[in-house]
């Protein structure tokens, strides 16, 4: 970046620039010169204007607490009107100083760090800026270029008429110096040195869930020995990190790891406290980066559908009146922040009681019998956000459910 002397380091650099090539220079507004002996250059900066790539890049420089962490700075485009006067005003002589003028700029397209500090210290700036070596435009991140712009005879015309009232045209072009960058004045926030650095390389690779098997889950079966696995099927599902993301909510530390996996298909253990209802797993792929190295979450796959069911295993009484309360009895446990409903026959969906106001998990709810529901004998579901209860090979009966008979 640079300081507030920066415009004129780089007015004095073209300066430098033309007066070293054997043009002699003036810096002063075009209308004010007077035919002299020799022919010249005028170099008068005529409009500045904001940089509109460096406009886009400035980002937010503040925190939340009103903190300077990022220094503010402002990009700037200068456009320079370059005048050529004859010798004892003629013209020709003025047209060689333009061509002159024209090659010099084609031949130093960039205003260089050591041109730029030539010219601070050159003894005839100095004499006009005494102060010019405070500039360090020099040592500014963004190199400046100096391109000729394109002047119609209308916009010259304008620029004439306008800005200069006493003095007839002269032969003029017009060159734009880019960027220019100034400094705010209140300086950031250090932040810490960094004491150690890491590289890693990673070749992306997405993991793909094309189906899982099962998609129905007997969560009555999680906590038992043995447990309920799962089969992932899909693209690209190994990795040297696997973590399985069941929407628990869990670290991603505390996520379960396959027991076996190749690119087509991962086996997964189903936690006990997994909870009914229908829910989703991800496969996520982590990286371990830092040091020490630690677990950060990397690549990430699509979600696929399952259900945890719940089970079924008593219904009391067996036999029932219209206004009683039906005793269910399931397996695994719920809370009080899912819905459920009993699916008595065909009737619609009932809303259960809990048995116990005392306790935030229950694995028996009650029901109370409508009487809409006829007479006879009903298979009985249970409905627990979303994830219904299936048919029970150990049933016998054609419902593969247990009954209750309507009195």
């Amino acid at each position: 970046m640079s300081n507030s002397y920066a415009i004129s380091a780089v007015t004095a650099t073209l300066w430098h620039l033309f007066d070293t090539e054997g043009i002699t220079v003036s810096i002063n507004p075009p209308d004010t010169q007077a035919a002299g002996e020799n022919s010249r250059l005028n170099i008068f900066l005529y409009q500045v204007m904001e940089n509109l790539g460096y406009k886009n890049m400035d980002q937010p420089a503040r925190s939340y607490g009103g903190d300077l962490f990022r220094n503010q700075y402002v990009g700037l485009d200068l456009y320079y009107l370059l005048t050529v006067y004859g010798r004892n005003d003629d013209d020709l002589s003025a047209q060689k100083t333009l061509a002159e003028t024209v090659r010099v700029l084609h031949d130093n397209p960039i205003l260089t760090k050591d041109l730029i500090e030539q010219a601070i210290v050159d003894a005839k700036i100095r004499a006009q800026m005494s102060d010019i070596n405070k500039s360090d435009l020099a040592d500014q991140i963004e190199i400046v270029k100096v391109v000729m712009h394109a002047l119609s005879l209308e916009d010259l015309t304008k620029i004439w008429t306008s800005f200069f009232k006493t003095g007839s045209y002269r032969t003029s072009i017009s060159c734009k110096a880019t960027v220019v960058l100034l400094d705010g004045k209140e300086d950031a926030r250090t932040t810490m040195p960094v004491r150690k650095r890491n590289i890693y390389a990673a070749v992306p690779r997405k993991p793909e869930i094309r189906y899982v098997e099962p998609q129905m889950v007997d969560g009555s079966l999680l906590d038992s020995a043995l447990g309920v696995k799962m089969e992932v099927h899909g693209n690209s599902l190994k990795s040297d990190e696997i973590k399985i993301d069941l929407g628990q909510d869990l670290k991603l530390e505390d996520m379960p790891s396959p027991e076996s996996s190749t690119d087509e298909k991962l086996v997964v253990k189903l936690p006990a406290t997994l909870a009914i209802g229908v829910r989703q797993i991800k496969v996520i792929h982590p990286m371990l980066l830092g040091t020490p190295k630690t677990l950060h979450k990397g690549y990430e796959s699509n979600a696929s559908l399952f259900a945890v069911v719940p089970k079924i295993l008593d219904l009391q009484p067996a036999s029932i009146h219209v206004g009683a309360k039906l005793t269910i009895k399931f397996k695994p446990e719920i809370t009080k922040d899912q819905e459920v409903r009993a699916i008595i026959g065909t009737y619609k969906p009932l809303p259960v009681e809990w048995t116990s106001s005392t306790t935030d998990r229950t694995d028996t709810v009650q029901v109370e019998i409508t009487p809409d529901i006829t007479k006879g004998e009903h298979p009985v579901r249970l409905r627990v956000d979303g994830a219904e209860s299936q048919p029970d090979k150990d049933v016998d009966n054609e419902y593969k459910r247990k009954m209750v008979t309507i009195t």
